[in-house]
């Protein structure tokens, strides 16, 4: 899989990118997904608004679960939290962010992490579910985070 930068077209470019960083972690590509994320999240830096506050999340989702498959737990600790300080936009301000990278630290026991960036998602996503999460948190559970682990 390749990603040239065949057009001047920041968003477009930006969109192929962010597909292809989630289609290279799923397919345990790492190295691929690692650049791809990286690209993506430094194309974007510059511009954390709603328009692309939706690949600035998921630029350092992906680079979070390649750091926990490098077992950098700490690494993919800053990545979620990073993640969390977009502005929102796109779907994360309708069906909130993907939760991929918070289900697989919770599961590491990273909870209160997984706590901090939760509350940092309120300022994009309005959702009761939030609450919800954060509660089975804190009684020592992992949530079930359902849809939001595919968005």
């Amino acid at each position: 899989m390749v990603v040239d930068r065949t057009t001047n077209d920041r968003e477009a470019h930006a969109d192929a990118l962010n597909t292809a960083s989630k289609v290279a972690v799923e397919a345990a590509a790492f190295d691929k997904a690692r650049r791809f994320a990286t690209e993506l999240v430094t194309l974007v830096a510059d511009r954390r608004d709603n328009m692309y506050g939706q690949y600035f999340h998921d630029g350092h989702v992906v680079l979070g679960r390649v750091s926990l498959k490098d077992s950098d737990v700490e690494q993919a600790k800053t990545h979620l939290l990073l993640a969390g300080g977009t502005p929102g936009g796109g779907t994360l301000t309708s069906f909130g962010p993907n939760m991929s990278l918070a289900k697989e630290l919770a599961d590491r026991g990273e909870r209160s992490t997984v706590m901090a960036y939760l509350e940092l998602c309120r300022r994009f996503w309005q959702s009761p579910q939030l609450n919800q999460w954060i509660q089975t948190l804190k009684n020592g559970q992992v949530p079930n985070f359902g849809a939001n682990l595919t968005y």
